[in-house]
């Protein structure tokens, strides 16, 4: 029941019902999670984490799905993947890329705008990723 008022409330993600770790990590094995989010933006994850912290449902995030061994068992939660995430901006030499963005897009897009190298930057909280044009 809980499931189903997610599944009504949530925006901006695509909803997946009985969600397979084997099918979704690079080792192939773990059970069942009984719903998985698939936030295609940052408002659209802090929301879904938010509807699901205020039902009470326990969730994981998962990525890309490597290094990550999830039990034959499942997991009685949701998942979050972040895979469709994946936008990415530039700011003069910041570079804006979301969390779901494979290193190979980034790279060319990095290319496409003239920048041929990436260092990280931190300033107080904040991460971020800058381009170079050497």
């Amino acid at each position: 029941m809980v499931f189903a008022r997610i599944e009504r409330e949530v925006q901006g993600c695509r909803v997946e019902r009985g969600f397979s770790f084997a099918a979704h990590t690079t080792v192939g094995a773990g059970g069942k999670a009984e719903l998985c989010l698939w936030p295609e933006s940052i408002p659209a994850a802090v929301h879904a984490t938010g509807v699901l912290r205020r039902e009470g449902v326990p969730f994981v995030i998962l990525g890309a799905g490597a290094n990550v061994l999830a039990s034959d068992k499942g997991f009685c939660g949701a998942v979050i993947c972040t895979a469709a995430m994946r936008a990415v901006a530039f700011s003069g030499e910041k570079i804006f890329a979301e969390c779901g963005v494979r290193l190979s897009r980034l790279l060319y897009a990095m290319a496409d705008e003239g920048l041929g190298g990436m260092m990280y930057k931190i300033e107080g909280e904040d991460l971020y990723l800058i381009g170079t044009s050497e």
